[in-house]
């Protein structure tokens, strides 16, 4: 409740209506006097609320019915300042920064509160940087590729198109024909796939597909999962056959894994506008 004013209306307000403004303002003091003393400050409003020098040392008690975004700014605050965040409304809470102002965090945490009761401690550990730790919401960081519809030859990696991010992985990548991780860890990568090549024939024979990953000191790739398949003998050119694997692999920072045809004339995927050539990273654990 905020300070009210009293604005006397001549011939109508009387003196019981000052007494109640006086009233009302004495108690909203005395319940902010209160917080001050029990080092809580509650927070109520839904959007964007900014994080100043009043709610240092103390437990910040958000209950609100929809989302409430703690926006950080520099705002003078000392490194080394801290307070905790507690989240007892139904309303997601968010903690995030302004201008160069960053909120960070470990791991693949989202900047959100994991839920209703959960809580998080923050703190500044130097200009314009916090950082948060607790009982934050986890999401699993996903890359998520598409094969293009350009035919390749034998060791020519496939292009690679239509990137979606899920839980925090930037949907950049280093080369077109290869997908790139930002973080050391284990990663699932699954490949599904519908792929066609330029044979036909009479005469059955295998179509190999190598999965390569980058050497970060050498820059050469190195063979690390393979998969075939079988062509029959009634095979005509340009029909699909699926190809489906799934593989764990640690990666580096910045490291690097291709797809590539092998013992094959020319191969196309599948439409690109397709669910039948999607091919997944998908992070695990650290190493």
């Amino acid at each position: 409740m905020a300070q009210q004013q009293f604005n006397p209306t001549p011939g109508v307000s009387t003196n019981a209506d000052c007494e109640a403004v006086i009233n009302a303002n004495a108690t909203d003091a005395e319940g902010r006097l209160a917080n001050i003393e029990k080092g809580t400050v509650t927070i109520t409003s839904t959007g964007i609320v900014n994080i100043s020098n009043s709610v240092i040392g103390k437990t910040v008690i958000v209950n609100a019915s929809s989302e409430t975004n703690l926006l950080f700014s520099e705002s003078g605050i000392d490194i080394g300042s801290r307070f905790k965040v507690i989240r007892i409304g139904t309303g997601e809470v968010s903690l995030s920064g302004t201008g160069s102002t960053s909120v960070e965090r470990s791991r693949f945490t989202t900047s959100q509160l994991a839920g209703q009761h959960s809580e998080v401690e923050v703190a500044k550990v130097a200009a314009n940087t916090w950082v948060m730790n607790g009982d934050l919401k986890e999401e699993k960081p996903i890359l998520k590729y598409r094969l293009d519809e350009t035919t390749v030859n034998d060791g020519e990696p496939f292009e690679i198109s239509n990137v979606v991010a899920q839980g925090g992985f930037s949907s950049s990548f280093t080369d077109p024909s290869a997908l790139s991780v930002p973080i050391d860890g284990e990663y699932r990568f699954t490949f599904n796939a519908s792929l066609a090549w330029s044979e036909s024939g009479g005469t059955a024979n295998f179509l190999g597909i190598n999965f390569e990953r980058k050497n970060m000191s050498t820059s050469a790739y190195t063979r690390i999962a393979a998969q075939q398949l079988a062509k029959p003998g009634d095979y005509t050119v340009g029909a699909e056959l699926p190809l489906n694997i799934s593989f764990i692999v640690t990666l580096s920072a910045g490291q690097e894994l291709r797809i590539l045809p092998v013992s094959s004339p020319t191969i196309t995927p599948d439409s690109a506008a397709g669910d039948r050539n999607e091919c997944f990273i998908e992070w695990i654990s650290d190493t």
